[in-house]
């Protein structure tokens, strides 16, 4: 494994706990099921299989170090919309698309906020909210609008605020009215690092620095 390279952004800034990376792979071992990579998927991936069958033997490989990727390097955001807003989604999906989709974000969401309590994963997770703000009355129909398609798509929780509710929100003249929908912040790198531990307190084995050069099948 090369030195660890600093992540070289806000999230590093805020990680004052020193991390020491798990060894690396350095024998032929065998496994049930072999993970390529370290980061959300690989980590959840790994702990759901110890969760559903502890009797499988499950590795993960990771070629730096837990969350050295996008993982770690996210913006830490946590919402239940999809793409800019509800009538992009829309036209990619239809209605019955967007709907299914917006249906998966929330359990998507509930699902991380339901980790990071049982596991007490310590990652700075705030229920903020999130406001799409309008500057001119041009805006502010456009904004209604959004609003309207996203009650249609079943996305209750999306509320408008006025300008006297945005003041109280936000202290800026320039906004005239605007919508809050529902969304978390946390600190993405300490969040990886708790589904480590969550992984490794379920069974499994996290290997550091540890790249996979070749992947080979055979014939069962």
């Amino acid at each position: 494994m090369t030195d660890q390279e600093p992540m070289g952004d806000w999230l590093e800034a805020q990680d004052t706990t020193p991390y020491q990376p798990n060894p690396a792979l350095e024998s032929d071992i065998r496994a049930d099921v072999a993970i390529v990579g370290g980061g959300y998927t690989g980590l959840s991936t790994a702990y759901c299989l110890r969760r559903s069958d502890p009797s499988l033997r499950v590795v993960v490989l990771e070629s730096n170090f837990v969350g050295y990727g996008a993982s770690g390097r996210n913006g830490g955001c946590l919402k239940t919309q999809l793409g800019m807003g509800p009538s992009s989604l829309v036209r990619r999906l239809g209605l019955e698309g967007a709907r299914v989709a917006h249906r998966f974000m929330v359990r998507a969401v509930d699902h991380v906020g339901q980790l990071i309590k049982e596991h007490g994963i310590d990652c700075e997770y705030r229920d903020s909210g999130l406001l799409a703000v309008a500057c001119n009355p041009a805006q502010v129909k456009r904004v209604q609008a959004e609003m309207r398609l996203a009650h249609q798509l079943g996305m209750e929780e999306v509320r408008w605020l006025d300008a006297e509710e945005l003041r109280s929100e936000v202290n800026s003249p320039l906004f005239l009215a605007g919508v809050e929908e529902r969304c978390g912040v946390l600190n993405p790198l300490k969040f990886v690092r708790g589904m480590k531990d969550m992984a490794e307190s379920a069974g499994a084995e996290i290997y550091e620095g540890s790249p996979v050069e070749a992947l080979h099948t055979q014939p069962k």
